[in-house]
């Protein structure tokens, strides 16, 4: 992080609570709170517009991200957008304010983007809870601050491969290495002692056969370990070898950084 101080800020899911959102942010003085929105129209609508006009009211820059809060992966994405996006700055996410599954994605979200360690989440324990029409619940006890773990993640390498796999619905493994190329995932150098750029793999101009020098080189770095986490899957037909995405892999594309879509 940089010698400026720090904004602290806060990411909350939008569900059926007002108190727990508004009253962590208050309590913690946060500068910018970004609320993780339903796409489209919303049942929560009502309690969207009652926190941004207590948050705004108390002088709190107030942002939205929106999402699909039934999706897991969608979730993730949305979180690891405003965690990337605040990464100069101090984030607390909140675990409480929306369903189960916001919560499970919020947290994970945590848990592999948090390079910077910047990034800590929380519970607030409600004071009450209520069966009636309205919030779910009212008011705060105390805000647990949540234990903090790591999930590894892939190599950037293997995320931007990851990715161009992803804009085909199979591609033959002759013509990813001509994308990775292109891409410049893979490069090719004159000098062999050139050092590689970070996050890509290098082939010599000067080997005998740079096509048989950059499948293999691709097979070991980047399809082998996208085979081993269950991303991809090959397939043979006639001659040629199909790399396409599995259901897992499809699923982590979702919410890992996709530097092709900007």
């Amino acid at each position: 992080m940089s010698d400026i101080v720090a904004l602290r800020i806060h990411i909350a899911p939008v569900g059926f609570e007002v108190d727990r959102v508004v009253i962590p942010v208050e309590d913690r003085r946060a500068d910018r709170v970004w609320l993780l929105v339903q796409f489209g129209k919303d049942k929560a609508g009502d309690y969207l517009r009652a926190i941004r006009e207590k948050l705004e009211g108390a002088g709190v820059d107030v942002q939205e991200k929106a999402h699909d809060r039934t999706d897991l992966f969608d979730i993730i994405r949305a979180t690891r957008e405003v965690i990337q996006h605040e990464r100069e700055n101090a984030v607390f996410v909140n675990l409480s304010s929306g369903s189960k599954i916001q919560a499970i994605g919020c947290m994970m979200a945590c848990m592999m983007f948090n390079e910077a360690g910047n990034v800590r989440s929380y519970y607030a324990e409600p004071k009450e809870y209520h069966q009636q029409d309205g919030p779910l619940s009212t008011g705060v006890r105390r805000v647990i601050e949540m234990p903090r773990y790591n999930l590894q993640i892939p190599s950037i390498m293997l995320v931007r491969a990851l990715q161009l796999i992803r804009h085909h619905e199979r591609i033959r493994k002759k013509d990813l290495l001509d994308s990775l190329l292109e891409a410049g995932i893979i490069t090719v150098a004159n000098n062999p002692k050139t050092a590689p750029k970070p996050d890509t793999l290098m082939v010599s101009s000067l080997e005998a056969n740079r096509l048989v020098a950059g499948l293999a080189r691709m097979e070991q770095n980047i399809i082998r370990p996208l085979s081993e986490w269950g991303f991809i899957e090959i397939s043979k037909v006639g001659r040629n070898r199909w790399v396409s995405l599995t259901e897992e892999g499809k699923n982590a594309a979702k919410f890992l950084p996709d530097e092709q879509a900007g």
